[in-house]
């Protein structure tokens, strides 16, 4: 199956993000001629369309072309999966010991497509987001789009929360969004660094299943934290 620039620009980012370098060693696999190029220290996705002979890259877009792959990325492009969100990771897969719990296997790290319900996360994640009805299809001749974010999270989903919205939300909103009376929101992020406990339980989030945000829009849990978002 050929890559439309849509599945393109997603691979590029996949592999930049996880693959390239997926444990913060510059060793591991560096940049080659013809692919993604560092700048800065940072891995730089390739432009859309344009070919590598890095072997990791390769393994990214045969993941992209793999049937059961193409077809979940397709059905979340096209806006008939579940979700509007589709997490990648690149970790061991999970194995079931004898004991019932998941270990990691002894499989090499790959790329992994879900939506984030099943398996554990161990590493940094990226993550694909539709901003857009739900009927309506990704257009797949455009390599980007406002109909469709990226991202990228840490292996503690909490804190990248926490700092993404203290540190890139937070001052945003307080500069477009007033209160009645014209003031801006209040930025100050006291009520989020301040907000964390052990007393919440673990649950689960309203809406589209990205994160563990309460359905009154001022609280996260994960693995029994909690986190207030804004402070009453």
């Amino acid at each position: 199956m050929s890559l439309k620039p849509r599945h393109q620009w997603m691979a590029d980012l996949v592999y930049s993000s996880l693959v390239l370098n997926p444990s913060a060693t510059r060793d591991e696999e560096a940049p080659v001629a013809g692919g993604p190029a560092a700048v800065g220290g940072a891995a730089v996705p390739q432009a859309a369309g344009t070919s590598t002979s890095s072997a990791g890259y390769k393994k990214t877009e045969d993941c992209f072309r793999e049937y059961s792959n193409s077809k979940r990325i397709n059905e979340f492009l096209d806006g008939k999966s579940r979700r509007n969100h589709l997490f990648f990771y690149f970790q061991r897969p999970d194995l079931l010991n004898e004991s019932g719990d998941f270990v990691d296997s002894s499989a090499e790290p790959r790329i992994i497509i879900t939506t984030g319900e099943q398996e554990r996360l161990k590493g940094k994640a990226c993550w694909f987001l539709r901003l857009c009805p739900e009927d309506k299809p990704i257009k797949l001749e455009i390599g980007s789009d406002s109909d469709l974010l990226f991202g990228e999270i840490s292996a503690t989903p909490l804190a990248s929360l926490n700092t993404s919205l203290t540190d890139v939300f937070l001052p945003l909103v307080s500069r477009a969004v007033g209160d009645k009376d014209g003031r801006a929101i209040n930025s100050d992020p006291g009520g989020l660094s301040g907000g964390l406990s052990n007393s919440a339980p673990p649950q689960l989030s309203a809406g589209n299943g990205m994160g563990a945000i309460g359905m009154d829009g001022k609280s996260a849990t994960e693995g029994g934290v909690s986190l207030s978002l804004f402070s009453d």
